[in-house]
């Protein structure tokens, strides 16, 4: 009878996690409207909820389903909790997520979180986390590092997660592919029902595991081939007006090479000529400093000339630290562009597009 009892509650949490995933990977981000939102929080309304508003211009919407039980007999019931394991019992939660910004959508995540034990049975044995999560990022200052092969998202694993945890991570933005999206929100759910419990990252995301240890495989062997992280950048004027705090014009006033002249360094002093979108800690007419490797030799990415005093520059950058009062800029040689007409357009374009809040609090 428990043992009915125990798989019973196990496969109702993974047939509900299997709808849930499915109605969380029909919304297209940016197409899904508020009417859709309302919808799916009128079916999952017993497991979901919100802090503070929730309107057609703002709100963020969380649902989660759990089986705890498991958790509640670790301090009590050790004797128990063994029989509720070999019966097929696991400690596991899911948890989804989606934002809506002026009427649509923009913005979905879907987590899998189980406790495993290191040993056959959890007796004496030592717990841990194991996750997985695809989840959505404004801009991809929040993801670890950027493939410019598919800019729009990328797959990964906290370095800091040791020991104590394995996780494995999709992040992307709003605008990435939405069949990438999906399937980067491939599951396997069936780890909630099985009686062999999973217990690595390739078992909880499969696919996005495999996708990962080929993509390191492409990473190693670019850096033997001597791969520099500026000879992939992203060029796209229109992702870079969208993706980027702040983008501004400005005038180059001097070039001077500092200390590390051997390894082809050199300041660039800027003169701000216009912002295009923030920037507010610049003011118009003053001079920031940055110093950017190779910015003389390949200063624009374009096969353009080597910077030129005089020269105005079309900068899509973040925000450096202190800002106010600190008079550099965090520059790379990805952030420079010419200030071309047609450069002009995508940019200004881009910066259209994005009207996001500046932070989004999601799982790691």
């Amino acid at each position: 009878m428990l043992f009915v009892l125990v798989q019973f509650q196990q496969y109702l949490l993974r047939w509900r996690a299997e709808r849930l995933l499915s109605d969380i990977r029909t919304i297209q981000m940016g197409k899904s409207t508020w009417a859709d939102a309302q919808q799916l929080m009128y079916r999952w309304g017993k497991w979901g909820r919100y802090e503070g508003t929730c309107a057609a211009e703002r709100c963020s919407y969380q649902i989660e389903l759990d089986e705890r039980l498991s958790s509640s007999l670790v301090g009590c019931c050790r004797k128990l909790l063994v029989i509720y394991y070999i019966f097929g019992g696991r400690d596991a939660a899911v948890v989804a997520r989606f934002d809506v910004i002026q009427g649509q959508i923009w913005a979905k995540d879907f987590v899998l979180v189980m406790g495993v034990f290191e040993g056959t049975l959890p007796d004496d044995d030592r717990e841990y986390m194991l996750s997985g999560s695809a989840t959505t990022r404004w801009r991809v200052r929040d993801f670890r590092w950027q493939n410019p092969r598919h800019p729009e998202y990328v797959v990964d694993r906290p370095d800091a997660c040791t020991g104590g945890c394995e996780e494995i991570n999709a992040r992307y933005t709003p605008f990435a592919d939405p069949v990438e999206v999906n399937q980067l929100m491939s599951f396997s759910l069936d780890c909630i029902t099985r009686l062999v419990t999973c217990r690595h990252r390739e078992d909880i995301m499969p696919s996005v595991s495999r996708q990962m240890a080929e993509e390191k495989l492409q990473f190693d062997a670019a850096l033997k081939a001597g791969y520099r992280p500026y000879d992939w950048c992203v060029s796209d004027p229109a992702f870079l007006g969208r993706d980027r705090a702040n983008v501004a014009l400005a005038r180059v006033v001097a070039i001077t090479q500092n200390e590390y002249e051997e390894e082809g360094r050199f300041d660039l002093h800027l003169e701000l000529v216009s912002r295009l979108k923030r920037a507010s800690f610049w003011k118009e007419g003053t001079v920031r400093e940055t110093n950017v490797s190779r910015v003389i030799v390949d200063p624009v990415r374009q096969g353009s000339q080597p910077a030129q005093l005089g020269q105005t520059l079309l900068l899509a950058f973040e925000t450096p630290t202190m800002a106010e009062s600190r008079p550099y800029l965090d520059l790379t040689p990805c952030d420079l562009l010419l200030p071309t007409p047609e450069n002009l357009t995508a940019v200004k374009r881009g910066i259209a597009e994005d009207f996001f809040p500046e932070e989004r609090l999601v799982w790691p």
